[in-house]
């Protein structure tokens, strides 16, 4: 992996990687498992938008669903809770509705503690 070759370290994307795995028809956990964990300094979380034909977009304008947090629980047990970042960029919520989400992280986080 790139990653390794270059002596890195990577953002993961981990709704990203759910959006992808959806659309292409791949097991997420497969995709995780074979990531260097130790590389890992950051992850972003965001919601999408689903589409009439079935695929998602990574739009980042809705609420992290929940099989996204569950990949989130694994990414934060096998790296022992880095950093993480919560991606809005549009239909933005109120300031106490933002704060309510980005609190769901870190009862993850706080769970691996």
């Amino acid at each position: 992996m790139i990653v390794e070759k270059s002596g890195t370290h990577m953002m993961l994307d981990v709704n990203n990687v759910y959006v992808s795995s959806v659309n292409h028809k791949f097991d997420p956990m497969d995709y995780f498992k074979n990531l260097p964990h130790e590389k890992i300094v950051q992850v972003h979380l965001a919601g999408h938008s689903q589409l009439d034909n079935g695929l998602i977009l990574d739009t980042h304008d809705n609420y992290v669903c929940d099989e996204v947090w569950q990949l989130y629980k694994y990414i934060v047990q096998v790296t022992g809770g880095v950093s993480t970042l919560l991606e809005w960029d549009d239909n933005f919520l109120p300031l106490d509705e933002t704060i309510a989400e980005s609190k769901k992280a870190e009862v993850f986080r706080e769970a691996t503690v």
